[in-house]
């Protein structure tokens, strides 16, 4: 017997890690949602309250059910940083161990991402100002001149 599952658009999400547990698929006879990966014992797909019970800690469900556009923007998120200042030689080596990414100079200050990502779009940016250097984890989706008035705010330095 063939059964079948709808793969939905939710999943496990643990909001203390920030990390998705679980794709949510559901049974198409019966309705019934169970974990994408999650299995029992007997190599059976595991129910989705069968799933949450092992992630109750202190008397309490440590894991929700998010939707997984959800779950991807809290987690990408997580991942951003603030500015950190570092000295010429990481810059460098940043610079040179994989080809950067929109390496150009915005606002005066020489910027460039890595062309490998934390997550998603969160990458990590270097910085060269006033014979300083920063790096920040921030999301691809911003532009280098944002990212040059943030530190030039961080700096306490921007001008209009």
């Amino acid at each position: 017997m063939n059964i079948e599952y709808r793969v939905t658009d939710n999943v496990l999400f643990d909001p203390e890690k920030n990390d998705v547990l679980d794709g949510i698929v559901q049974r198409i006879d019966d309705g019934v949602f169970f974990g994408q990966w999650g299995r029992n014992n007997d190599g059976s797909p595991q129910r989705i309250e069968d799933s949450q019970k092992r992630y109750f800690k202190d008397g309490r469900n440590c894991v929700v059910i998010l939707d997984i556009d959800q779950a991807i923007y809290i987690q990408e998120n997580s991942y951003i940083t603030g500015f950190k200042e570092i000295d010429y030689d990481r810059f460098d080596e940043m610079l040179n161990v994989l080809p950067p990414m929109r390496w150009g100079s915005y606002n005066c200050i020489e910027i460039f991402a890595m062309s490998e990502r934390w997550s998603g779009c969160i990458t990590d940016f270097y910085f060269h100002v006033d014979n300083k250097y920063f790096c920040k984890r921030d999301t691809l989706k911003k532009s280098c001149f944002v990212l040059a008035k943030e530190l030039y705010e961080f700096l306490g330095t921007y001008k209009k």
